[in-house]
């Protein structure tokens, strides 16, 4: 397993875009919340919710969707380019190919969570304490941003195996954001439980209807099914 692992550190360490992500996520996460916080403590922007909106919500958001579609990309790039066949050759137990492929990104969703989230914190808590103001942050609210970021990550990671198609695999994770708002329509009670529904109370969000825990395992679960789809899937099927 260590030298999986360390064969997808070595592809990810060849590729620009590894680097060019996580770059583009946390300056873009610094960017919404040093512009989200100008207003900071007019009406509409004073409470811990209105301020997290603009700050945590930036960063969570931008950090799981960009790396879902960054794993999404990568990982059905090898089906594309047929480098998952020497993966598979090289390791025959297939199981072992996709393990390393999850802990793999799920290392590099927690890193680029933690460094968007850091400085996002640096950049607005100088503002929001001259201001008297607070983000409310807690163990929890700190938790549920990571878990998101990762579990979006692997998301990503397991659209890619399942589709084997670097477009299908980046609709099925956007597309799966516009379907969630096509359930709304016809079931409210369905969308706090669906992947996009379920980022509101794990970033801390005002208007999230289930409790963080219960986002958690909700989104856990989802992520472990796909995963447990994308093992049947490729030990099953011809990886060519």
């Amino acid at each position: 397993m260590t030298a999986l692992v360390r064969a997808q550190l070595v592809g990810l360490h060849t590729l620009r875009s590894t680097y060019v992500v996580p770059f583009a996520v946390v300056a873009i996460a610094a960017a919404i919340a040093g512009f989200g916080l100008s207003d900071a403590g007019t009406p509409g922007m004073t409470t811990p919710g209105e301020l997290r909106e603009a700050v945590i919500a930036g960063a969570g958001i931008i950090g799981a969707v960009a790396l879902s579609i960054f794993a999404a990309m990568r990982v059905a790039g090898e089906y594309r380019h047929d480098t998952i066949t020497l993966r598979v050759l090289a390791s025959p137990r297939r199981a072992r190919v996709l393990s390393a492929e999850l802990l793999t990104y799920a290392a590099l969703g927690l890193a680029v969570g933690a460094m968007a989230l850091g400085t996002t914190l640096a950049i607005a808590q100088p503002q929001l304490a001259d201001k008297d103001l607070s983000l409310g942050l807690s163990a929890g609210l700190v938790g549920g941003f990571l878990l998101a970021v990762v579990l979006f990550t692997l998301i990503g990671v397991v659209a890619g195996v399942i589709t084997r198609s670097q477009p299908a695999a980046v609709v099925a994770v956007i597309g799966t954001f516009f379907a969630e708002k096509l359930v709304g329509i016809v079931s409210g009670a369905v969308t706090p439980y669906l992947p996009y529904g379920l980022l509101n109370p794990l970033l801390g969000l005002d208007g999230a209807t289930i409790s963080r825990g219960t986002a958690a395992v909700s989104l856990a679960a989802i992520t472990a099914a796909l995963a447990a789809l994308a093992y049947l899937l490729l030990s099953r099927r011809d990886v060519t």
